[in-house]
C-alpha cells in the first residue's frame, strides 16, 4: 500500500469507516498477530502479484506506530523473522485451501495512518 488510490488502502478505509469489516477469512490470523504481538491488522489483504504471479499478504496496521514492531533495526526493511512467522501460520491456517497460496507467499507490512495523513495534502498541491 502506497497512495490513496491502491485498491488495498480503499478497502482498509471501509473498515476504518465502518462500511465493511475485516474479510472473515483473516480473522483467525489478525486473533494470532494479536495474541502473538499486542496489535491488531486493520485489514490483511491477499492478492497475487501481476508481473510474477506471486502471492502477497499485506498486513496492514491502523498506526506507523504499530507497524515499527514489524520493521527490521534498520526502521527500514520488514522484520524477517515476523515474516516468517507469520508466513508459516498463514500456511498452516490455509493449508489445502486453493484461495490462498502460500508456497512462496510475500509478507508485507504498512499502515493506514501516513497515507490517509497525507491525502489530504495531495488535494492542495497545485496542478502543473
Amino acid at each position: 500500500m502506497v497512495s490513496s488510490g491502491d485498491i488495498e488502502y480503499i478497502e482498509t478505509k471501509k473498515i476504518k469507516k465502518g462500511i465493511t469489516k475485516l474479510d472473515s477469512s483473516f480473522t483467525r490470523l489478525s486473533d494470532w498477530i494479536f495474541d502473538k504481538y499486542g496489535v491488531r491488522p486493520l485489514n490483511c489483504y491477499y492478492d497475487i502479484l501481476t508481473h510474477n504471479k506471486r502471492p502477497r499478504l499485506q498486513i496492514i496496521f491502523e498506526f506507523y506506530k504499530d507497524l515499527k514492531l514489524f520493521k527490521a533495526d534498520n526502521g527500514i526493511f520488514p522484520d524477517s523473522t515476523r515474516q516468517e512467522e507469520i508466513k508459516g501460520i498463514f500456511g498452516t491456517m490455509f493449508e489445502g485451501q486453493k484461495e490462498y497460496l502460500s508456497d512462496n507467499l510475500y509478507v508485507i507490512f504498512s499502515a493506514f495512518e501516513p497515507i490517509a495523513k497525507k491525502r489530504p495534502m495531495e488535494k492542495l498541491k497545485p496542478k502543473i
